[in-house]
C-alpha cells in the first residue's frame, strides 16, 4: 500500500498484491481543485474497424465465438444496433471469461452509442484481465484491422491497436463522461507510468486540466515537439498551463511552436492562433495580437469570444 501527495495537491493511493502485477490506484486533489466541477463529456466517440478476410466460426465453435462473429459482420455492415446486441450476447455466453475481445467490443459499442454507464462494467473487466490483447477472437476475426479510431479529446482522434492502452483509454472516456474524473486520472497515470506514449499523455493532460493541475500538465507536455495532431494538442495544453501559472511570455513561445507547421488539423491551428493572440493582447503587445485575432476572426467570426476581442482592440 502506498500513499503520496504531490506539490500540486494531488493525492495518490495505491494497493498492490506482490508478485501478481495487480494494483488499484485512486487519485484525488486538494479542495481548491475539487471545486472545479467536471462536465460530462458529450462528444461522439468514433470507432472505425475494418476487415478484409472474412473468417467464419466452425460448426463446433463455442456460442460466444459465433455471437462475436455475427456481431463483427453486423458492425462492418453498419448495423450498430445488431452489433451492440451481438457483442453483449457474446460476453454473456463467455461465462468462464476465456476471451476478453467480446467484453472489449461490447464496451466500445456502448461508448459509441452514448451509454458510458453501460460501457464501464465491460471495460473494467478488460482492464482488470490478465489475458493480453489481441486475444484469439481478435486474431481470427479482425486480424487485418490495425485497431480502432478513438476520440482522445474533442479535437483529436488516434488509431489505437488492440491493446491495454486502448482498453484503458476507452474506460477513461467512460469514466470522464459520467464525472468520475479522479478514477480516470488514476487509470491513465498508472498505465502511462508503465507504458508511456503520446495518446496516454494527451488523455492525462486533458483530465488534469479539468482539475486545474497545471503544474502536472506542464511537466507531462514539456519536451514534446509538434510532430502531429496529438503532439500539437499536448503543446496547446502546455500553453494553457503556462498561462494559468502567469507565465505569459512562455505561453506565447509555446503557442508559436504550435503554429510552426500548417500540416495539422485546422481546428487545432485555430485554437493555437487564438490563444497566442489573446495572450499577446494580455501582455500589451497590441499589433501582433491584432494580427492573430484578426486572422481568426476573418476565418470564423463566431469562434469563442474573438469578435468581442477584435472589437475591443479596434475601439482602443
Amino acid at each position: 500500500m502506498r500513499y503520496s501527495v504531490s506539490s500540486t495537491g494531488r493525492r495518490t493511493s495505491s494497493v498492490g498484491i506482490p508478485g501478481t502485477g495487480l494494483s488499484y490506484v485512486t487519485t484525488s486533489y486538494a479542495s481548491k481543485n475539487r471545486a472545479v466541477k467536471p462536465k460530462p463529456s458529450s462528444r461522439p466517440r468514433t470507432i472505425a474497424v475494418s476487415r478484409t478476410a472474412k473468417a467464419k466460426p466452425g460448426l463446433f465453435a463455442p456460442g460466444y465465438e459465433k455471437e462475436f462473429a455475427r456481431a463483427v459482420d453486423a458492425y462492418l455492415a453498419g448495423d450498430l444496433a445488431k452489433a451492440r446486441a451481438g457483442f453483449k450476447a457474446a460476453a454473456a455466453k463467455d461465462a468462464s471469461n476465456r476471451v476478453i475481445a467480446d467484453d472489449l467490443l461490447a464496451g466500445l459499442i456502448e461508448l459509441q452509442s452514448g451509454s458510458p454507464t453501460e460501457a464501464i462494467p465491460y471495460l473494467e473487466k478488460v482492464v482488470a484481465a490478465k489475458a493480453p490483447l489481441p486475444d484469439e477472437l481478435l486474431h481470427k476475426y479482425l486480424a487485418d484491422s490495425p485497431g480502432i479510431e478513438l476520440s482522445i479529446t474533442p479535437l483529436v482522434k488516434a488509431t489505437l491497436p488492440w491493446s491495454s492502452t486502448l482498453a484503458a483509454l476507452a474506460l477513461t472516456e467512460a469514466y470522464q463522461a459520467v464525472g468520475r474524473v479522479d478514477e480516470a486520472i488514476g487509470i491513465v497515470q498508472q498505465l502511462h507510468a508503465r507504458q508511456p506514449n503520446q495518446a496516454l499523455a494527451l488523455s492525462l493532460c486533458e483530465l488534469l486540466a479539468q482539475r486545474g493541475a497545471w503544474k502536472d500538465v506542464n511537466e507531462i507536455a514539456a519536451g514534446v515537439t509538434n510532430e502531429d495532431n496529438v503532439t500539437l494538442q499536448l503543446k496547446l495544453f502546455q500553453a494553457q498551463a503556462l498561462e494559468a501559472q502567469g507565465l505569459g511570455d512562455a505561453a506565447v513561445t509555446v503557442y508559436t511552436e504550435c503554429l510552426r507547421s500548417k500540416k495539422r488539423d485546422v481546428s487545432l491551428l485555430k485554437a493555437a492562433r487564438y490563444g497566442r493572440g489573446r495572450q499577446l493582447g494580455a501582455l500589451g503587445r497590441a499589433k501582433p495580437a491584432a494580427r492573430d485575432l484578426g486572422q481568426v476572426y476573418a476565418e470564423d467570426p463566431n469562434y469563442l469570444d474573438v469578435s468581442s476581442l477584435v472589437s475591443a482592440m479596434a475601439a482602443g
